[in-house]
C-alpha cells in the first residue's frame, strides 16, 4: 500500500467518524417543550433557561464562578483562568445536551406584528397622514 492510498483511507475514516459524532450530538438536543435552555433568537447558542433545572444549572455556575473568583484568584491567576474555562466548558456541554438544537438563527421566520406599523398603516388609510 502506498502513502496516497493510506491517506485516502484515513481521510474517509475520519469523515465517517465525524459524521457519526455530528449525528450523535444532534440527537442529544431536546425539543423546546422539554429543553432546559432556549435557543437564542439571533446568533448561535442558548439564551435564558426555560425550566427550573436550567435555572439551577445557571445559579450553580454563577455561585462557583463567584467562589472561584474569591478564593482561586488570590492563589493564582492561572488556576483561576483554568477553573473558569473548566466551569464554562461544563456549562456549554449541559446546554448542548439539555438545550434546544444549536444553530445560527436570524430571528423569527415571520416578523412579529409591530404596533407602530399598524398605527401608521391604519392612519394612512384613514387620511390622518
Amino acid at each position: 500500500m502506498n502513502g496516497t492510498s493510506r491517506s485516502h483511507i484515513l481521510i474517509r475514516l475520519a469523515r465517517s467518524q465525524a459524521l457519526k459524532i455530528s449525528q450523535y450530538l444532534s440527537e442529544m438536543s431536546l425539543p423546546r417543550d422539554k429543553a432546559w435552555f432556549a435557543a437564542k433568537t439571533y446568533g448561535y447558542g442558548w439564551g435564558f433557561p426555560l425550566r427550573w433545572q436550567g435555572w439551577l444549572v445557571m445559579i450553580a455556575y454563577i455561585v462557583f464562578m463567584i467562589v472561584g473568583a474569591t478564593y482561586l484568584a488570590e492563589q493564582s491567576l492561572r488556576v483561576f483562568i483554568i477553573g473558569c474555562i473548566f466551569l464554562t466548558s461544563i456549562l456549554l456541554v449541559v446546554c448542548y445536551w439539555k438545550g434546544e438544537h444549536a444553530r445560527w438563527r436570524w430571528g423569527h421566520k415571520t416578523p412579529p406584528e409591530r404596533p407602530l406599523s399598524k398605527l401608521i398603516a391604519g392612519s394612512a388609510t384613514q387620511g390622518f397622514i
